[in-house]
Protein backbone atom coordinates (compact mmCIF):
# COMPACT_ATOMS: atom_id res chain seq x y z
CA UNK A 1 0.00 0.00 0.00
CA UNK A 2 1.28 3.27 -0.68
CA UNK A 3 0.95 6.34 1.37
CA UNK A 4 1.33 9.71 -0.64
CA UNK A 5 1.67 12.93 1.59
CA UNK A 6 0.08 16.11 -0.10
CA UNK A 7 2.12 19.84 0.59
CA UNK A 8 0.23 21.98 3.09
CA UNK A 9 -0.88 25.23 0.96
CA UNK A 10 1.37 27.89 1.20
CA UNK A 11 -0.54 29.91 4.09
CA UNK A 12 -1.28 26.93 6.57
CA UNK A 13 2.66 26.46 6.49
CA UNK A 14 3.94 29.40 7.46
CA UNK A 15 0.73 29.64 10.06
CA UNK A 16 2.33 26.34 11.89
CA UNK A 17 5.63 27.45 11.42
CA UNK A 18 4.79 30.50 13.30
CA UNK A 19 3.03 28.69 16.06
CA UNK A 20 6.39 26.53 16.42
CA UNK A 21 8.36 29.60 17.17
CA UNK A 22 6.35 30.91 19.10
CA UNK A 23 6.05 27.75 21.64
CA UNK A 24 10.05 27.12 21.36
CA UNK A 25 10.02 31.21 22.81
CA UNK A 26 8.04 30.33 25.65
CA UNK A 27 9.94 27.09 26.26
CA UNK A 28 13.40 28.88 26.45
CA UNK A 29 12.07 32.21 27.55
CA UNK A 30 11.49 31.08 31.35
CA UNK A 31 15.73 30.63 31.30
CA UNK A 32 16.24 33.87 30.36
CA UNK A 33 15.19 36.55 33.31
CA UNK A 34 17.90 37.50 35.21
CA UNK A 35 16.73 39.55 38.54
CA UNK A 36 13.17 39.86 39.35
CA UNK A 37 11.91 42.08 42.34
CA UNK A 38 8.46 40.62 44.23
CA UNK A 39 6.58 42.79 46.71
CA UNK A 40 4.34 41.08 49.67
CA UNK A 41 2.55 43.73 51.41
CA UNK A 42 -0.18 45.12 53.12
CA UNK A 43 -1.65 49.21 52.38
CA UNK A 44 -2.99 49.74 55.82
CA UNK A 45 -4.67 53.15 55.33
CA UNK A 46 -7.26 54.30 52.51
CA UNK A 47 -5.56 56.12 49.53
CA UNK A 48 -5.95 59.79 50.54
CA UNK A 49 -6.56 62.75 47.46
CA UNK A 50 -3.40 64.85 47.19
CA UNK A 51 -4.52 68.03 49.65
CA UNK A 52 -2.79 70.35 47.60
CA UNK A 53 -2.10 73.04 50.59
CA UNK A 54 1.87 73.39 49.58
CA UNK A 55 3.25 72.50 52.60
CA UNK A 56 6.61 69.72 52.85
CA UNK A 57 6.19 67.01 54.29
CA UNK A 58 8.97 65.90 57.06
CA UNK A 59 10.41 62.16 57.24
CA UNK A 60 13.19 60.42 59.63
CA UNK A 61 14.84 57.48 58.64
CA UNK A 62 14.98 55.51 61.92
CA UNK A 63 17.95 52.66 62.80
CA UNK A 64 18.01 50.31 60.20
CA UNK A 65 18.51 46.52 61.33
CA UNK A 66 20.55 43.87 59.73
CA UNK A 67 18.84 40.68 60.94
CA UNK A 68 20.85 38.41 58.76
CA UNK A 69 24.42 36.43 59.68
CA UNK A 70 26.19 38.75 56.97
CA UNK A 71 28.53 41.13 58.93
CA UNK A 72 31.50 42.05 57.55
CA UNK A 73 30.02 44.88 55.04
CA UNK A 74 27.44 46.90 56.33
CA UNK A 75 24.60 46.35 54.88
CA UNK A 76 22.17 48.18 56.99
CA UNK A 77 23.94 51.49 56.26
CA UNK A 78 23.88 50.76 52.75
CA UNK A 79 19.96 50.26 52.49
CA UNK A 80 19.36 53.78 55.17
CA UNK A 81 22.14 55.83 53.00
CA UNK A 82 20.54 54.36 49.73
CA UNK A 83 16.74 55.55 51.10
CA UNK A 84 17.87 58.71 52.08
CA UNK A 85 19.99 59.38 49.49
CA UNK A 86 16.83 58.44 46.67
CA UNK A 87 14.33 60.37 48.79
CA UNK A 88 16.38 63.96 48.74
CA UNK A 89 16.85 63.52 44.95
CA UNK A 90 13.36 62.45 44.08
CA UNK A 91 10.55 63.40 46.07
CA UNK A 92 10.86 67.23 46.62
CA UNK A 93 8.01 67.73 48.71
CA UNK A 94 9.96 65.05 51.31
CA UNK A 95 12.53 67.24 53.89
CA UNK A 96 14.81 65.13 56.40
CA UNK A 97 15.63 67.25 59.43
CA UNK A 98 19.50 66.10 60.04
CA UNK A 99 18.43 66.13 63.81
CA UNK A 100 15.46 64.46 63.53
CA UNK A 101 17.20 60.90 63.85
CA UNK A 102 19.27 61.12 67.01
CA UNK A 103 15.34 61.65 68.58
CA UNK A 104 14.05 58.53 66.75
CA UNK A 105 17.07 56.72 67.55
CA UNK A 106 16.61 57.98 71.69
CA UNK A 107 13.09 57.35 71.75
CA UNK A 108 13.99 53.59 70.71
CA UNK A 109 16.34 53.29 73.34
CA UNK A 110 13.63 53.67 75.96
CA UNK A 111 12.47 50.60 74.82
CA UNK A 112 15.12 48.70 75.14
CA UNK A 113 15.87 48.36 78.82
CA UNK A 114 11.89 47.01 79.53
CA UNK A 115 11.38 45.24 76.18
CA UNK A 116 8.71 45.94 73.60
CA UNK A 117 5.87 44.04 75.85
CA UNK A 118 6.70 46.20 79.10
CA UNK A 119 6.28 49.65 78.63
CA UNK A 120 4.58 52.23 75.55
CA UNK A 121 3.98 50.45 72.82
CA UNK A 122 6.58 51.13 69.86
CA UNK A 123 4.10 52.96 67.62
CA UNK A 124 2.92 55.00 70.06
CA UNK A 125 6.29 56.19 70.94
CA UNK A 126 7.85 56.62 67.64
CA UNK A 127 4.38 59.08 67.20
CA UNK A 128 5.31 60.88 70.36
CA UNK A 129 8.90 62.00 69.33
CA UNK A 130 8.11 62.35 65.74
CA UNK A 131 5.22 65.03 66.89
CA UNK A 132 8.61 66.53 69.39
CA UNK A 133 10.54 66.66 66.39
CA UNK A 134 7.78 68.41 63.64
CA UNK A 135 7.47 64.81 61.63
CA UNK A 136 4.91 63.82 59.83
CA UNK A 137 5.83 60.11 59.57
CA UNK A 138 9.32 58.11 60.56
CA UNK A 139 10.19 55.02 58.47
CA UNK A 140 12.26 51.82 59.93
CA UNK A 141 13.48 49.19 57.96
CA UNK A 142 15.74 46.47 57.63
CA UNK A 143 18.07 43.26 56.13
CA UNK A 144 15.82 40.31 56.68
CA UNK A 145 16.96 37.56 54.39
CA UNK A 146 20.14 37.28 52.30
CA UNK A 147 20.16 33.17 50.93
CA UNK A 148 20.51 31.37 48.23
CA UNK A 149 17.48 29.28 46.69
CA UNK A 150 16.76 26.91 43.57
CA UNK A 151 13.90 27.01 41.41
CA UNK A 152 13.08 24.92 38.41
CA UNK A 153 11.74 26.73 35.39
CA UNK A 154 10.80 26.63 31.96
CA UNK A 155 8.19 24.00 30.26
CA UNK A 156 8.29 19.94 29.60
CA UNK A 157 11.39 18.73 28.69
CA UNK A 158 13.44 22.20 28.47
CA UNK A 159 12.88 22.49 32.59
CA UNK A 160 16.28 23.56 34.23
CA UNK A 161 17.10 24.46 38.25
CA UNK A 162 18.66 27.75 38.31
CA UNK A 163 20.13 29.25 41.50
CA UNK A 164 19.17 32.59 42.73
CA UNK A 165 20.71 35.08 45.18
CA UNK A 166 17.60 36.05 47.31
CA UNK A 167 17.77 39.67 49.52
CA UNK A 168 14.43 40.56 52.03
CA UNK A 169 14.12 43.81 52.75
CA UNK A 170 10.77 44.87 55.00
CA UNK A 171 9.51 48.89 55.19
CA UNK A 172 7.41 50.59 57.63
CA UNK A 173 6.36 53.86 57.98
CA UNK A 174 4.31 55.01 60.69
CA UNK A 175 2.09 58.29 60.69
CA UNK A 176 3.25 60.57 63.96
CA UNK A 177 -0.41 61.77 63.46
CA UNK A 178 -2.32 58.40 64.47
CA UNK A 179 0.76 56.01 65.30
CA UNK A 180 -0.67 53.68 62.54
CA UNK A 181 1.51 52.44 60.04
CA UNK A 182 0.68 53.65 56.27
CA UNK A 183 3.02 51.13 54.87
CA UNK A 184 4.11 47.74 56.17
CA UNK A 185 5.86 46.06 53.19
CA UNK A 186 8.71 43.27 52.58
CA UNK A 187 9.86 43.02 49.57
CA UNK A 188 12.62 40.99 47.81
CA UNK A 189 14.89 40.87 44.60
CA UNK A 190 16.19 37.76 42.96
CA UNK A 191 19.29 37.41 41.14
CA UNK A 192 20.37 34.42 38.89
CA UNK A 193 24.07 33.24 39.86
CA UNK A 194 26.23 30.03 39.26
CA UNK A 195 25.52 27.51 41.28
CA UNK A 196 25.58 28.12 45.07
CA UNK A 197 23.93 27.02 48.32
CA UNK A 198 23.46 28.56 51.14
CA UNK A 199 26.51 27.84 53.21
CA UNK A 200 28.54 29.10 49.85
CA UNK A 201 27.08 32.48 50.43
CA UNK A 202 27.75 32.74 54.28
CA UNK A 203 31.26 31.66 53.63
CA UNK A 204 31.21 33.96 50.63
CA UNK A 205 29.99 37.00 51.54
CA UNK A 206 33.19 39.18 50.05
CA UNK A 207 32.46 37.48 46.58
CA UNK A 208 28.70 38.09 46.63
CA UNK A 209 29.24 41.50 48.12
CA UNK A 210 28.63 43.43 44.51
CA UNK A 211 25.63 41.63 43.70
CA UNK A 212 24.07 41.97 47.54
CA UNK A 213 24.56 45.83 47.08
CA UNK A 214 22.73 46.27 43.59
CA UNK A 215 20.02 44.05 45.00
CA UNK A 216 20.21 46.41 47.90
CA UNK A 217 20.14 49.64 45.52
CA UNK A 218 17.40 48.45 43.68
CA UNK A 219 15.02 47.32 46.96
CA UNK A 220 15.73 51.30 48.21
CA UNK A 221 14.82 52.82 45.10
CA UNK A 222 11.32 51.20 45.11
CA UNK A 223 10.67 51.38 48.84
CA UNK A 224 11.56 55.51 48.13
CA UNK A 225 9.13 55.53 44.99
CA UNK A 226 6.04 54.07 47.68
CA UNK A 227 7.28 56.22 50.74
CA UNK A 228 6.89 59.31 48.45
CA UNK A 229 3.72 58.00 46.99
CA UNK A 230 2.27 58.00 50.77
CA UNK A 231 3.89 61.02 51.98
CA UNK A 232 2.74 63.32 49.02
CA UNK A 233 -0.63 62.03 49.80
CA UNK A 234 -0.67 62.42 53.73
CA UNK A 235 -2.38 65.51 55.13
CA UNK A 236 -0.08 68.14 56.82
CA UNK A 237 -0.19 68.34 60.18
CA UNK A 238 1.57 70.03 63.23
CA UNK A 239 2.19 70.14 66.57
CA UNK A 240 1.81 72.23 69.57
CA UNK A 241 4.99 71.77 71.97
CA UNK A 242 4.65 74.56 74.11
CA UNK A 243 1.94 76.72 75.62
CA UNK A 244 2.36 80.24 77.94
CA UNK A 245 -0.64 81.89 77.98
CA UNK A 246 -2.31 82.79 74.39
CA UNK A 247 1.42 82.24 73.04
CA UNK A 248 2.17 78.74 71.43
CA UNK A 249 5.05 77.04 69.99
CA UNK A 250 4.72 74.49 66.72
CA UNK A 251 6.96 71.92 65.56
CA UNK A 252 7.49 73.14 61.81
CA UNK A 253 8.42 76.62 60.85
CA UNK A 254 9.41 77.69 57.10
CA UNK A 255 11.36 74.82 56.05
CA UNK A 256 7.46 73.66 55.47
CA UNK A 257 5.96 76.19 54.38
CA UNK A 258 4.83 77.93 57.11
CA UNK A 259 4.44 82.03 57.14
CA UNK A 260 3.58 84.50 59.35
CA UNK A 261 -0.08 85.14 59.68
CA UNK A 262 -1.24 81.65 58.43
CA UNK A 263 -4.25 80.32 60.37
CA UNK A 264 -4.29 77.13 62.14
CA UNK A 265 -7.18 75.05 63.54
CA UNK A 266 -6.46 73.52 66.75
CA UNK A 267 -7.74 69.41 67.47
CA UNK A 268 -7.31 67.66 70.45
CA UNK A 269 -6.28 64.37 69.40
CA UNK A 270 -4.10 63.29 72.32
CA UNK A 271 -6.51 60.95 73.40
CA UNK A 272 -5.70 57.27 72.63
CA UNK A 273 -7.05 54.05 71.99
CA UNK A 274 -5.70 50.27 72.22
CA UNK A 275 -5.34 48.02 69.18
CA UNK A 276 -3.85 45.16 68.44
CA UNK A 277 -1.28 43.19 69.88
CA UNK A 278 -0.89 45.71 72.77
CA UNK A 279 -0.51 49.04 69.69
CA UNK A 280 -2.34 52.74 70.86
CA UNK A 281 -3.70 54.92 68.49
CA UNK A 282 -3.77 58.75 69.00
CA UNK A 283 -7.51 59.01 68.55
CA UNK A 284 -8.51 61.81 65.93
CA UNK A 285 -10.39 64.81 68.29
CA UNK A 286 -12.50 67.60 67.79
CA UNK A 287 -11.32 71.44 66.97
CA UNK A 288 -10.75 73.18 69.98
CA UNK A 289 -9.48 76.32 68.64
CA UNK A 290 -7.47 78.59 66.10
CA UNK A 291 -4.27 80.18 66.47
CA UNK A 292 -2.42 82.23 64.04
CA UNK A 293 1.06 82.20 63.12
CA UNK A 294 3.40 85.29 64.53
CA UNK A 295 6.70 84.51 63.65
CA UNK A 296 8.95 81.26 62.69
CA UNK A 297 12.68 79.45 62.74
CA UNK A 298 13.63 77.20 60.33
CA UNK A 299 11.97 74.36 62.16
CA UNK A 300 9.81 76.22 64.84
CA UNK A 301 6.84 79.03 64.80
CA UNK A 302 5.14 80.76 67.36
CA UNK A 303 1.40 81.31 67.01
CA UNK A 304 -0.67 83.36 69.02
CA UNK A 305 -4.36 81.98 70.41
CA UNK A 306 -7.58 83.28 68.75
CA UNK A 307 -9.71 81.07 70.44
CA UNK A 308 -9.59 77.93 72.40
CA UNK A 309 -8.73 77.86 76.01
CA UNK A 310 -8.28 73.96 75.81
CA UNK A 311 -5.62 73.97 74.17
CA UNK A 312 -2.69 72.13 75.48
CA UNK A 313 0.92 70.53 74.75
CA UNK A 314 0.27 67.96 72.22
CA UNK A 315 -2.60 68.88 70.51
CA UNK A 316 -2.81 69.22 66.49
CA UNK A 317 -2.86 71.55 64.31
CA UNK A 318 -3.47 71.74 59.76
CA UNK A 319 -4.75 74.80 57.63
CA UNK A 320 -7.94 76.55 58.28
Amino acid sequence: MTISVRPLPGLLRFVLIGLCLLLLAGLFGGCSQMSTIQKKGRQLTRELPFTGDGLRRTLAIGPVENRTPYRRHPFEKQLKDRLSATLQGTCPRVLMPAAADGVVQSALETLQPQGAGAGPPRNLVLAEAGRQAGLNAILTAAVLDISAIRQEEGHLWYKDTLTYLRVQVAMTVYDTATGAKLLDETTEHKTEVEDLDGADVLRSEDQMQPAISSALDQLAGLAAERVCERLSALPWRGFVIAREGDRLVLSSGAAIGLKPGTTLEIFDDSSTIDGAQGQKFFLPGLKIGEARVSAVTEWQAEATLVSGEQVKTGNSVKLR
